[in-house]
């Protein structure tokens, strides 16, 4: 037996489709407790604004992140 119990499939989240810079976000938001701007994902990972949104609305899009704020106050984070 295990350390930890086996966690029940319909408790898992299969996130193998997402790009590098998607997990390195959850990984942040998620260990770290990050906060996201659009400004900020763009410079950590050397994108465009248009690669940066495309990432962040298929993380809200699959409840895995959370959008706060209007227009350029918008923040990425926990949901």
């Amino acid at each position: 037996m295990g350390l930890v119990p086996d966690i029940p499939k319909e408790r898992t989240t299969d996130l193998t489709h997402l790009n590098k810079r998607q997990m390195g976000c959850l990984e942040m938001i998620y260990n770290e407790g990050k906060v996201f701007t659009n400004k900020s994902y763009r410079e950590m990972f050397n994108i465009t604004d248009r690669t940066a949104l495309r990432d962040l609305n298929q993380l809200i899009g699959e409840s895995l992140v959370k959008r706060k704020g209007f227009k350029k106050t918008v923040k990425y984070r926990k949901p």
